[in-house]
Formats: structure tokens, sequence, C-alpha cells
């Protein structure tokens, strides 16, 4: 699916890799409930869509809302 796993090996006291440290996915799950609670609640055959969409906004969010545009136009123009 074009996922890279990393690791670190929290038993030799490594807690980060590079960028890679528990700080990112714990962010990126405390946005996630966030943006999921302000919704209400969501179908649970749904939540792949809504999991795919939080993933991309999240990696994109410093980008300008225009270059968040012309960066899904791009990706829709591949399909």
């Amino acid at each position: 699916m074009g996922y890279v796993h990393r690791t670190v090996n929290h038993s030799e006291h490594e807690y980060a890799k590079g960028k890679n440290h528990i700080n990112g996915l714990e962010g990126f799950w405390g946005y996630l409930k966030r943006q999921l609670a302000s919704r209400g609640g969501i179908r649970k055959e749904r939540i792949p869509l809504y999991l795919a969409e939080y993933v991309w906004r999240y990696n994109n969010r410093q980008l300008t809302v225009s270059k968040q545009i012309t960066r899904l136009l791009d990706l829709v123009a591949k399909i």
C-alpha cells in the first residue's frame, strides 16, 4: 500500500529514530479523535474512508489551501 513500517527498540532505551517517534503517532490520533468527535459519530463501514481523508489532511496540513487543492487535483488527474 506504499507504507513503510519503522520501529524503535524501547528495550534498548531507544525512543526515536530520525523523524520516527511515538509523539508523531500520538499527535495524529489526537487530531483524528478531535475531528471525528466534531462529526458526532460516523458509520462503522465508512471508517476506512474517514481515516484515509484525515491521514491525507494531517500529512498535508502545512500546505496552504490553494496548494492542497492543486495537490488533490493532481492526484485525481492520475486516476
